[in-house]
């Protein structure tokens, strides 16, 4: 009694191309969020976690002051005020995360609009070097990189001009209440355009073993 050989999966299946697709979504017009948010706030995410780390020193300074002089000592005071200032920076800088997020979903929509650098629009948003750093994250997912660094090297930006031009230009930029919107709670901006779509149709055309019977890539 002979026995047909059992059906085998083609070298196309979708179980098969899942870490394919997986690195081409990375590097497609629509990334995941999570990878987004990395690439888009990678300074701060880094600043936060070194700072959150920093902090326990601030805090067993605080306790052995306490232990040794008291809670009205000199030295416990100070060091009080270090491990405030440090976790208040922490959590400071995780907000600028949030609103820079919000730069680059606004800026990835006007580049996909206008195709090109809208000097007028685009100004505002590449003071700072977190702020060109989400500029910079648009254009990359839409083929556009080079000319946002050419942009930014027309306007005098070099990889050390770290701190933004406002805190130069109005040392009391802290007193504004437009620095605090702008910085620390940006209005949250819904992407006008469906990206996702885009790469649905990008991905039917150049590979359409990758997806699914359902006309959705595999799970990502």
């Amino acid at each position: 009694m002979t026995h047909e050989p059992l059906p085998t999966k083609s070298a196309t299946s979708t179980d098969c191309c899942f870490f394919p697709e997986y690195f081409h979504r990375l590097n497609s017009i629509s990334p995941p969020v999570w990878y987004t948010y990395l690439r888009v706030n990678h300074l701060l995410i880094a600043y936060a976690v070194v700072s959150f780390f920093v902090g326990f020193f601030a805090i067993e300074s605080a306790y052995t002051n306490y232990l040794q002089e008291g809670p009205a000592s000199v030295s416990f005071l100070w060091s009080s005020f270090l491990c405030g200032f440090v976790y208040t920076n922490v959590v400071l800088s995780q907000f600028d995360a949030t609103s820079r997020f919000q730069t680059y979903k606004k800026a990835k929509d006007m580049l996909h609009t206008t195709r090109t650098v809208d000097d007028r629009k685009m100004w505002p948003y590449v003071v700072s070097l977190c702020q060109r750093n989400a500029v910079r994250q648009a254009a990359r997912e839409l083929d556009m990189e080079q000319m946002i660094l050419d942009y930014f090297r027309q306007k005098g930006y070099k990889f050390y001009h770290v701190i933004p031009d406002f805190c130069v230009q109005y040392p009391l930029f802290w007193m504004s209440a437009k620095f605090w919107n702008f910085t620390f709670f940006h209005r949250y901006y819904e992407a006008k355009i469906d990206y996702e779509e885009i790469y649905q149709q990008q991905l039917r055309r150049k590979h359409p073993e990758w997806v699914t019977d359902s006309n959705t890539p595999t799970d990502v």
